[in-house]
């Protein structure tokens, strides 16, 4: 019998009670009334409580799941809406569905800055950001090396900048890479797989500038003919790798 129906007998009964007999049983019906309204209600709330399903409210579907810690997972609700005949739990985006080369923060486990987890993406890895170029390689790259561009046979590849080469470095690559891959170039965000010539703890916040076979220094190049380029800023070190936040700056040539 439903809980509803319990309160309406136990309240009837109350009725009777103090109705056609004395005092004292009247006063036991209540306390026995009283008993059977608790249960009811707590038997009501453990049921509500361990409910899954969807139900209508004006204009919406309100799902509901038996924790309030606990995710809706939409195949075990019950009384569900149709949509069309298509269950959501078994949507799948293929590879060819996806129209850029980018994935949005919030579609991925993203971890905080300062957070050590291998397994996450940190929240400012510049694989993140659309702002790259997809080159060609025309020699073997380093992660975190900085990259020029060049002109091979009509096709413009990817190679390490060096303070020597026409328009030095136009970006950085996160991954390494053999002759001939195509890699992602980014034009901004942190590098955080380089290394810089002489850096310490102390050096954050100094400017560093492109050297040679794609790296960068504290000390700016001082032969006859380079290119004096700032890269940007140290904004962190751990003893193996630099990290640099992207600057690129003013461009001038040592005087010939």
């Amino acid at each position: 019998m439903s809980h509803d129906h319990d309160m309406e007998r136990a309240l009837r009964r109350l009725a009777e009670d103090a109705a056609h007999q004395g005092a004292g049983q009247a006063q036991r019906g209540i306390a026995a009334a009283v008993t059977t309204a608790t249960h009811a209600a707590t038997d009501a709330l453990h049921a509500h409580a361990g409910r899954r399903d969807a139900h209508v409210t004006p204009g919406y579907y309100l799902a509901k799941t038996s924790s309030p810690n606990q995710r809706v997972h939409w195949r075990d609700l019950e009384g569900r809406p149709p949509l069309g005949g298509i269950d959501p739990t078994l949507l799948e985006l293929a590879a060819d569905q996806l129209v850029s080369d980018t994935v949005p923060d919030e579609r991925l486990p993203i971890a905080a800055i300062g957070e050590v987890s291998p397994k996450l993406v940190r929240a400012n890895d510049p694989r993140l950001s659309g702002a790259s170029l997809v080159r060609r390689s025309s020699e073997s790259l380093a992660a975190g090396d900085w990259i020029g561009l060049h002109e091979v046979a009509g096709e413009q590849r990817a190679r390490r900048a060096t303070p020597t080469t026409p328009g030095g470095a136009a970006g950085f690559v996160a991954e390494s890479a053999g002759v001939n891959e195509v890699v992602n170039i980014f034009v901004n965000g942190e590098n955080q797989w380089g290394t810089v010539t002489g850096a310490t703890a102390a050096d954050i916040g100094r400017t560093v500038f492109l050297t040679t076979h794609g790296k960068a220094s504290l000390t700016p190049p001082a032969q006859v003919g380079e290119t004096i380029q700032p890269m940007g800023v140290i904004v962190g070190f751990n003893g193996l790798r630099t990290c640099v936040l992207v600057r690129f700056e003013f461009r001038f040539r040592l005087r010939e």
